[in-house]
C-alpha cells in the first residue's frame, strides 16, 4: 500500500511517517523500492553506481599491449569514400596511435593493415579490441592465433574497458573537425592531429570524478542487464532475470545465456519468485517425525541460602549540639545571647 503508484524513495518514507513507524523503517522502505520489479522495468530505478576503475597492467616495454578500434563510418562533403573508415592501433606504453584510413573494415583488411603494422614495429604479446563482427570472426581469431598473440575482447557496450584508443578517437575526431573547418584537406586534416597528438602525453583520473563502488555482485547471484536499445518506446531497457555463471575479471562476468558484461550495465535483483521459494523450501530445516514430543527436563529451582538470626536494629545516636561561647573581641561590650 505505501508503494501504491510506485513513488519514489523519499515519498514512500513521507507517507509512511504520517501513519506508522516501526524499527528500521528507512532500510525497509529503500530495499522494498529498490528491489521492485516495476520501477525497474519503467527506468524509475535501477542505475547501478559504476564500480572502480580497474587499471590495466603497465606494459614493460613500447608495443607489447596494443589496442584497436575502428573509428568510423564518418560522413561529410570533405571526407573520400575510400577514407570513410579510420583504423586506429594504440600502444598503452607509450601512448603511439597508427591511424590507416579505409574505404572497407572487412577482416582481411584489418588483417592486411597489421601485417603492415607488425612489419614495422614487431609482434605484440596482446591485443584488446571490442565486439565489433569482423573482429570476433574466425578468420581474424585465426590470424592473432597464429602469430601467437593474445586477443582480449572486452564486455558489451563497455568502451571503457578499452579506454586507451577510444579516448584517442574522441581526440582525432575533434582535431580533423577543427582542421576541416580551417579549410584543410581530409588527408592533411589527418596528418595535423597526427602530429601534434604524438607530441604531447595525457593523463587522466576516473574513480575520484565519477564516485565509483566496488561491485557485490557475485557468482551465482541473479541479475538484470541493461541494453542499450528496446524494439519500443513503452519497452523496458531491462532485461529478464539472468544469473551469473562466471566472473571473467575484476568487473566482467559472464551470465546464464552466455553473454558477457560489465558490472555498469548489470542491476543486481532478488531471485525469480518460484526459485526463490524452491530454495526456502530446500534451506527449511526437517520437521521431526510424528508422535508426541519427547518430556522436557524439569526446570532447576533456584537455590536459596539458609536462613540466619534476624538481624537487631541499631540505635542512632544524634549529632552533638555545637558549644557556643563570648568572642573574646567583645569583652569590652555588655551583648546577650539567646539559647
Amino acid at each position: 500500500m505505501a508503494h501504491e503508484g510506485h513513488l519514489g524513495i523519499v515519498k514512500v518514507k513521507q507517507r509512511c511517517r504520517d501513519l506508522v513507524w516501526w524499527p528500521g523503517i528507512d532500510h525497509d522502505i529503500e530495499a522494498l523500492v529498490r528491489d521492485c520489479a516495476a520501477c525497474l522495468l519503467s527506468g524509475k530505478t535501477g542505475q547501478s553506481a559504476p564500480p572502480p576503475l580497474q587499471p590495466l597492467a603497465w606494459p614493460s616495454r613500447p608495443w607489447e599491449h596494443i589496442q584497436l578500434d575502428i573509428c568510423g563510418e564518418i560522413h561529410g562533403h570533405a571526407v573520400p569514400h575510400h577514407q570513410r573508415f579510420l583504423v586506429v592501433v594504440y600502444d598503452l606504453h607509450s601512448t603511439w596511435p597508427e591511424v590507416v584510413p579505409v574505404g572497407t573494415v572487412t577482416a582481411q583488411a584489418i588483417v592486411d593493415i597489421l601485417d603492415s603494422l607488425f612489419t614495422r614495429w614487431g609482434l605484440p604479446l596482446t591485443l584488446t579490441t571490442d565486439n565489433g563482427p569482423q573482429l570476433i570472426s574466425a578468420e581474424f581469431s585465426s590470424y592473432l592465433s597464429n602469430k601467437g598473440i593474445k586477443h582480449i575482447r572486452t564486455a558489451y557496450y563497455n568502451p571503457q574497458a578499452n579506454g586507451g584508443v577510444e579516448r584517442f578517437n574522441q581526440t582525432l575526431k575533434n582535431g580533423i573537425r577543427a582542421h576541416l573547418v580551417q579549410g584543410c584537406t581530409f588527408q592533411t586534416a589527418l596528418n595535423q592531429t597526427l602530429m601534434h597528438y604524438r607530441a604531447r602525453a595525457m593523463k587522466q583520473r576516473f574513480d575520484k570524478a565519477h564516485r565509483v563502488k566496488k561491485s557485490i555482485i557475485q557468482v551465482s547471484d541473479w541479475v538484470r542487464a541493461r541494453r542499450p536499445q528496446r524494439c519500443n518506446k513503452m519497452a523496458s531497457f531491462w532485461s529478464e532475470h539472468l544469473q551469473v555463471s562466471r566472473q571473467l575479471g575484476p568487473a566482467t562476468f559472464m551470465l546464464s545465456n552466455g553473454s558477457r558484461w560489465h558490472a555498469s550495465r548489470l542491476r543486481k535483483v532478488p531471485a525469480p519468485q518460484g526459485i526463490r521459494m524452491h530454495t526456502e523450501q530446500t534451506c527449511r530445516p526437517e520437521t521431526p517425525p510424528d508422535g508426541p514430543p519427547p518430556p522436557l527436563p524439569p526446570e532447576p529451582q533456584p537455590l536459596r541460602a539458609p536462613q540466619g538470626p534476624e538481624p537487631q536494629a541499631v540505635a542512632v545516636e544524634e549529632r552533638p549540639m555545637r558549644a557556643r561561647t563570648r568572642p573574646a573581641h567583645l569583652g569590652d561590650y555588655l551583648t546577650s545571647f539567646h539559647s
